[in-house]
């Protein structure tokens, strides 16, 4: 799903871990409950994008275009951010 366009399309639910998205274009896409554990997401575009509880744990988004305030609607745990920096926000002990 590498620079894959799938800007506005309702990905709810959807399990997309394990995927290799990167530069995949996710403009006014639904992510309700979608779930990117692990998923390759460097340098995707995420604007407009709708977060509600997805699950990023573990996923790669280094470069993603990607908002603090979408990030609210993410579950992270040992997820890579776009400026590199590791957050552990939502990791359970």
């Amino acid at each position: 799903l590498v620079n894959t366009d799938l800007s506005h399309a309702n990905l709810s639910n959807a399990n997309l871990s394990k995927t290799y998205m990167n530069g995949a274009r996710l403009t006014g896409a639904l992510l309700v409950g979608a779930k990117f554990s692990l998923a390759e997401l460097e340098l995707a575009d995420f604007a407009g994008a709708i977060f509600q509880d997805v699950e990023l744990s573990g996923a790669y988004l280094l470069h993603a275009l990607v908002t603090e305030e979408q990030l609210k609607g993410a579950r992270l745990c040992k997820t890579v951010m776009p400026d590199a920096k590791i957050s552990n926000r939502d990791c359970e002990n």
